[in-house]
């Protein structure tokens, strides 16, 4: 299955500082995205309007509707996230210890209510039985080198044997069996995708110079929601 276009972007494409600085308290609109609920009775864009007061009254941001699926629309609760205002690399004193998807990785404080939120969903929607998981990565170290988002608790990667990086030229051996270039192949659902992309994620699938289905991030230039000065 290949989700539809969410957006496209560029790949990385230049040196990410040793330390990510923005202004304190910056806030980024829509993305702390969260479900307020399932379902309600607006189920396709000319079913009947959504009753959703009891959703409504309990969001402490603000309600609205996802319309991203043409096929369903929720009510959900768009929730401001607040950035703390820098971001080092490989500082884990700022990171914490997230349960996703029956596996625990390490993320940037900043970002950990996110994935719980999209634990959550995918738990709400079967769980493995939904979509199975069987690797989640986040931050992995400090190597040496090019630098990635993984190394500031930015990004993490889902499923890579079956969701690999594609690329035209330098293609990994791992997964050369399955990429022809720069061409996306992913089993995700469209849904499992829209659950990062909905809340500020940006997704490898989405790249031009290349096709990256295992990787979520909230970097700017991958896609995500945190701005990266220079860029």
């Amino acid at each position: 299955m290949k989700p539809g276009n969410l957006g496209t972007f560029d790949q990385v494409e230049f040196e990410i500082p040793e330390i990510i600085v923005v202004p304190t308290g910056t806030t980024v609109f829509g993305a702390g995205l969260t479900s307020v609920g399932a379902l309600c009775e607006q189920t396709s864009p000319s079913g009947p309007r959504t009753n959703c007061a009891r959703l409504i009254t309990s969001c402490n941001g603000r309600p609205q509707v996802d319309s991203s699926n043409p096929t369903e629309h929720r009510v959900v609760c768009a929730q401001d996230l607040v950035l703390s205002g820098s971001y080092t690399r490989c500082n884990t004193a700022n990171f914490e210890s997230v349960s996703l998807f029956g596996r625990t990785t390490q993320i940037h404080r900043d970002f950990a209510p996110s994935l719980r939120a999209i634990d959550a969903e995918w738990r709400s929607r079967g769980g493995h039985s939904y979509y199975r998981v069987y690797s989640v990565g986040g931050y992995r170290g400090c190597p040496s080198g090019s630098r990635s988002f993984h190394d500031y608790g930015f990004a993490v990667d889902i499923n890579p044997d079956t969701n690999p990086h594609c690329k035209v030229s330098g293609q990994d051996s791992r997964w050369a069996h399955i990429c022809r270039g720069n061409v996306l192949v992913t089993d995700m659902p469209d849904e499992f995708v829209r659950m990062f992309t909905s809340r500020g994620w940006g997704w490898g699938g989405n790249w031009r110079s290349s096709k990256d289905s295992m990787h979520f991030s909230m970097g700017a230039p991958e896609g995500g929601s945190v701005p990266i000065p220079g860029r």
